[in-house]
């Protein structure tokens, strides 16, 4: 039996990967707290350290701010931040 590979009828589509390895790191290491909208666009508290729409957290740059979410990006690979299902932890 031939393999995909040598069948020539058979296309075989080649999918450049990137390396998500920084991005699936920065998801198991960083939590969404908060989420604020405002005039400037909003801001989210990430591990409870303030971020502005622009600023960076571990090279990735925050570029959008959500109702529930946050997406970040580094290198042309996006990583969103969500909510829990039960938000932020309330305050000591």
């Amino acid at each position: 039996r031939l393999s995909t590979l040598e069948q020539p009828d058979v296309p075989v589509v080649v999918t450049p990967t990137r390396d998500l390895e920084p991005a699936e790191r920065f998801q198991r290491e960083h939590r969404l707290n908060a989420v604020m909208a405002n005039t400037e666009g909003g801001y989210a508290i990430v591990d409870g350290q303030r971020l502005r729409l622009g600023h960076t957290l571990d090279g990735f740059t925050l570029v959008a701010v959500q109702p529930r979410s946050i997406v970040l990006e580094s290198k042309g690979v996006q990583v969103v931040l969500s909510l829990s299902d039960g938000g932020a932890p309330a305050p000591d």
